[in-house]
């Protein structure tokens, strides 16, 4: 904070906590907004918000009445599996709400994210305060899934999502907690473990829709064979990048 002006320095607020895990310090820094706090965005510590990322997002929320919003990420080949907002503009089905920037709203946001949420990233999100004032992650898992389930329970509880089109944040190459856990180490279970208890949550949300509890099936199916044969390399995000749309249930 050295770089800042007194001003600058006097809109920031530094909390320091025991270890929580990702979980806990993003809900401790919910439970810690002001009573005049409009929207919510998050940042992880190695991405970078691009400079039109949060005005994007404001004018979109506004505009459209968001709940919550995600932009798309930029990344570099290590992370070649997310999948671009922009491509799911073309599909059946999807509202194009505003071209400059690219806005778009798929009806059933929840059930596409179900079947590959490669084209959500925390970092390109924003809430507004009918999540941030309820919705919180569950802190418990440590080590995988926090985030796929916070998305879930926004979008489930927002009247409108939104997507952009349009980059609004740069994915570094920092430690990443689900990506670098050595499959041969105890660790590795504990996180297919995580994983598991989010899709337990999620298919306890969509009890009543069978494509949704398939897509979830699927999900666990994945998870369990990657804790039995933790030499695997392979997972869904590696191939989203060549799913197209269709496959997303949006068409």
């Amino acid at each position: 904070m050295e770089a800042l002006d007194a001003d600058q320095r006097s809109r920031i607020t530094v909390i320091r906590q025991a270890n929580a895990g990702p979980g806990g310090a993003r809900n401790t820094g919910l439970e810690n907004t002001s009573p005049l706090t409009r929207f919510v965005a998050f940042l992880d510590s190695d991405d970078t918000w691009l400079p039109h990322h949060l005005n994007n997002a404001f004018e979109s929320m506004l505009c459209f009445g968001g709940d919550c919003y995600w932009a798309s990420i930029e990344a570099s080949e290590e992370f070649h599996y997310h999948l671009a907002i922009s491509e799911l503009a073309e599909a059946d089905g999807v509202l194009r709400l505003g071209e400059q920037p690219l806005v778009i709203e798929i009806p059933d946001l929840a059930s596409a994210m179900l079947k590959d949420w490669s084209f959500l990233h925390l970092s390109g999100m924003v809430i507004g305060p009918t999540i941030f004032k309820k919705i919180r992650f569950d802190a418990t898992l440590r080590r995988a899934a926090e985030d796929v389930l916070f998305f879930c329970d926004t979008i489930l509880a927002s009247r409108r999502s939104l997507l952009c089109g349009d980059p609004g944040v740069v994915r570094g190459l920092g430690v990443n907690i689900f990506h670098s856990i050595d499959r041969t180490s105890r660790h590795f279970l504990q996180q297919q473990f995580n994983t598991w208890a989010a899709l337990d949550a999620l298919e306890a949300c969509f009890a009543r829709r069978p494509e949704e509890v398939e897509s979830i099936a699927t999900s666990k199916g994945r998870a369990r064979r990657q804790a039995l044969e933790p030499g695997r390399t392979s997972s869904s995000r590696q191939s989203a990048k060549r799913r197209p749309a269709r496959a997303l249930g949006v068409a």
